[in-house]
């Protein structure tokens, strides 16, 4: 149903269901224990959020997932190629208001099978001042989760690459 009111999101802090201005249920829980039985027919691991997991975590979130998902449902996961990011700084998003700015860039760095991602949101309110952040990622390649979604009871109907749907 494309009516969002129907929707529940799952954050696992009360911050992340601050932010988000649109009008569904927001539930505080852990990807590990959801508190839901086997109800779902569809469910969204959205942005990029398998990446923040190594395999094994990555496992036993996609083993709960399958625990609340109907027989015949389907999961969407949403993951990007990781390992074709550039050690270059990103514009990730200008918000320009008047005199006000914030501007928000990325830098990856990469280190063996991971990368960190330092943020830096530079912000333009009476004076410029910035605040970085880092956030670890752990890319996968299109091979691994595929295993991962089949030893967790996955089958693949579909794969998508860029958000121009051409080929992974």
């Amino acid at each position: 149903n494309p009516n969002h009111k129907n929707w529940i999101g799952i954050g696992n802090t009360r911050n992340m269901h601050i932010r988000i201005e649109r009008a569904f249920v927001k539930i505080q829980a852990d990807a590990f224990f959801l508190p839901f039985k086997q109800v779902f027919n569809f469910v969204i691991l959205g942005l990029n959020s398998l990446l923040l997991f190594k395999d094994n975590d990555r496992i036993r979130i996609l083993r709960e997932v399958e625990r609340i998902t109907l027989r015949q449902g389907r999961i969407f996961i949403d993951i990007i190629n990781g390992f074709s990011l550039k050690e270059e700084e990103y514009t990730i998003s200008t918000y320009r208001k008047g005199k006000e700015y914030i501007k928000l860039q990325m830098k990856p760095e990469r280190f063996k099978d991971k990368y960190i991602l330092h943020y830096r949101y530079i912000i333009n309110s009476n004076g410029i001042h910035s605040v970085n952040k880092d956030l670890e990622i752990y890319p996968v390649d299109f091979e691994r989760i595929k295993s991962i979604l089949e030893m967790t009871g996955f089958a693949i109907k579909n794969v998508w690459g860029e958000y121009d749907l051409s080929p992974y």
